[in-house]
């Protein structure tokens, strides 16, 4: 697919409050207009191969703001697909919100509802091809991968925030001999059980059959959390990935949310 960046003249874009009604971005939006683009790049790459005559169901998990929820349907809108999106979040009056904003724009296949992820379904013939969570907290990260393994969807895209699971377990766990440095300083230590946090999901789903990246969402000068979790389904379990995983709750004397979920 040849990307074709979203113009500031996108009607959404407006409504949304980035850019003016003659459409031209706000300066104090620049950088959320680059995160849009950013986005729909990344998204462009993995749904490049999905048949256009094939609805593409979409379902963005905390999708808060929902910035980015209409960017992505507005985007595959464009680039001919038959794109159904569900955008759901607990904040109710948010949701209406945007079912205003959609219903503005003649928008008719997307929707928001609310709800907590674990408590959302969707319809038994409109199961997610793709499953998207942007900057949900915690354990909602792990919510959002243990559905879309439930859903057996075809495509993942999370960029995971706020990794406390496993931190509160690292303050109390014994420390593996050679790691006792990296614990010593606060920030440090908050940022290793970050980063254990995402190497263990991107293994688990590995092993799961996922052909797996761990990638930057967007430069790390507009936030630190710019890490996400890219994967799409192969059917091909990597046993080496699972060996990893494995390995560093072995080690860390760890149990991740998402093991928990997994095992139902």
């Amino acid at each position: 697919m040849l990307f074709r960046s979203i113009p500031e003249s996108a009607p959404f874009l407006a409504q949304v409050g980035i850019a003016t009604e003659a459409g031209k971005v706000r300066p104090t939006a620049q950088d959320k207009y680059r995160q849009v683009q950013q986005f729909v790049e990344i998204l462009d790459r993995l749904v490049d191969e999905h048949d256009r005559s094939i609805p593409l169901h979409i379902v963005d998990l905390g999708c808060g703001s929902g910035v980015l929820t209409l960017a992505a349907h507005y985007h595959l809108l464009s680039a001919g697909f038959d794109v159904r999106t569900t955008g759901v979040d607990l904040k109710g009056e948010l949701m209406a919100q945007l079912n205003s904003v959609a219903a503005q724009l003649g928008w008719t296949t997307i929707t928001f509802v609310t709800g907590a992820i674990a408590d959302w379904h969707p319809a038994p013939d409109a199961l997610p091809n793709l499953v998207i969570a942007l900057h949900a907290c915690d354990t909602a990260t792990d919510d959002a991968i243990s559905r879309a393994v439930e859903w057996d969807s075809d495509h993942l895209l999370v960029a995971p925030c706020c990794q406390h699971d496993l931190q509160r377990q690292i303050d109390r766990s014994q420390i593996p001999t050679g790691f006792e440095s990296l614990v010593r300083h606060g920030i440090v230590r908050e940022r290793l059980g970050d980063l254990l946090t995402d190497v263990f999901r991107a293994d688990v789903l590995s092993a799961l059959g996922w052909q797996t990246d761990v990638i930057e969402f967007v430069d790390n000068q507009h936030t630190a959390k710019n890490i996400m979790i890219r994967a799409s389904q192969t059917g091909t379990a990597d046993d080496a990935a699972r060996q990893r995983a494995i390995d560093v709750t072995t080690q860390w004397s760890i149990r991740p949310a998402l093991t928990r979920l997994l095992e139902g």
